[in-house]
């Protein structure tokens, strides 16, 4: 009690790690030491589960060590083919008989077809530890952004690549990644999520140092905007929209531009400047169909039809209808 300092977790950790080393066994008042057996107590619940991990390392291959930590580099929750994929990267075979042993020392469980899921999180953050104290780390993450890239056009995919990258430092490869993770969340509504996105994003940028005018980061301005107006926080948005505006102008970009002034639009229209948000559409319109913007040129096209039924313009409406 008194090395547990009050800590519950750790004596759960604690006693749990004795009963799956046959240390203890049940006796008349509950768990007691089996005759002969000596239950040392570590200093710290990370020392409990090193432990654990070197009693499993000890009956494994000599690169069992980096499966594991390929493993929780992935996360706490693993596919096994993208596990054995990593692992091949790094000339490794994935062992069949380690999945079998974290399974029967209950380090980890079955989570669904194929998939892997540690019994807590502390395992992934020992492994993680231990990969980073051999500088390992950095490289696991290079070889999981790697994996994931030839997975690229699958929902949710470039989220977990562009982590990987900022956890390898290279912050401006995860710029492109980054945009496409807040797009994809601005897609499903999660606003939130999408808008933190944004903020690692522009960290990334800032740490890089590039140009305010560079079109990665107008291209995450515009998206932040277009998310504060559905926010109701059609102020900043425009704030920010006519930014960059004024930078998409300053570099004849059309499709910037265009997509610069859709957002505007819609702040414009919020603020209840109605013939002023008409012209920004308009024009957002004639910018985007010249680079043949289809997906920008359909949104625009459907704010000018809600804009006209709202203030009763059905003629103007039929026009894009």
């Amino acid at each position: 009690v008194s090395r547990s300092q009050g800590n519950p977790l750790f004596a759960i950790q604690l006693v749990g790690d004795w009963v799956q080393r046959g240390v203890l066994e049940i006796g008349k008042r509950g768990f007691v030491l089996k005759p002969g057996a000596k239950a040392v107590i570590p200093s710290s619940i990370a020392q409990v589960w090193n432990e654990r991990i070197d009693a499993l390392l000890r009956e494994m291959p000599t690169d069992s060590e980096q499966m594991l930590e390929l493993g929780a580099t992935l996360g706490i929750e693993v596919d096994r083919e993208e596990w054995a994929s990593v692992c091949e990267a790094e000339g490794i075979k994935l062992d069949a008989h380690l999945i079998e042993d974290l399974l029967r020392r209950r380090l980890a469980e079955a989570s669904g077809t194929g998939r892997l899921r540690h019994a807590h999180g502390m395992l992934g953050e020992a492994l993680l530890a231990r990969a980073k104290e051999a500088k390992r780390l950095k490289r696991h993450h290079e070889v999981c952004a790697a994996m994931l890239e030839s997975k690229s056009g699958q929902l949710g995919i470039a989220e977990r690549r562009s982590r990987h990258l900022i956890a390898a430092g290279l912050h401006e490869a995860a710029l492109d990644p980054l945009l496409k993770a807040a797009t994809e969340r601005r897609a499903s509504s999660d606003l939130r999520q999408a808008i933190r996105l944004l903020d690692i994003h522009e960290k990334a940028a800032s740490r890089k140092k590039l140009n305010i005018n560079d079109e990665r980061l107008l291209r995450a301005q515009i998206l932040r905007s277009e998310i504060l107006n559905v926010l109701g926080k059609s102020s900043e948005g425009g704030l920010i929209a006519t930014q960059t505006l004024d930078a998409a102008r300053a570099m004849n970009s059309p499709h910037l531009i265009g997509a610069s002034l859709r957002v505007l639009g819609v702040s414009t229209l919020r603020s209840g400047a109605t013939h002023e948000a008409w012209q920004m559409f308009e024009e957002a319109l004639t910018q985007l169909k010249s680079v043949d913007a289809d997906e920008l040129v359909v949104q625009t096209q459907l704010n000018l039809v809600d804009l006209s039924r709202h203030v009763g313009w059905w003629e103007r409406a039929k026009k894009y209808m």
